[in-house]
């Protein structure tokens, strides 16, 4: 879960400092140790859910990006999905 964490700010860095494209490969990485770790579901699991999805579209990787939704939206909708 460390290494998540150095990842996600690894990515705040290079956002911050406009390199957008260096931010996908460490939020990527990072959704998959939470996902490992804590499930689909979790909290922790659905904020690197968004911030990786955020980054792609952000650089309009749009196939990567439905690729990811196919995969987590059910799960990073959580409650959001039960409430329809």
């Amino acid at each position: 879960a460390e290494t998540a964490q150095s990842l996600v700010k690894l990515a705040e860095f290079y956002r911050a400092t406009g390199d957008y494209e260096k931010t996908v490969a460490p939020l990527n990485r990072a959704l998959e140790i939470r996902a490992k770790k804590f499930g689909e579901k979790h909290e922790l699991t659905k904020e690197a859910y968004e911030n990786y999805s955020c980054a792609l579209r952000k650089l309009g990787q749009t196939a990567e990006l439905s690729e990811l939704e196919n995969r987590f939206e059910p799960a990073a909708a959580g409650e959001k999905t039960k409430a329809k």
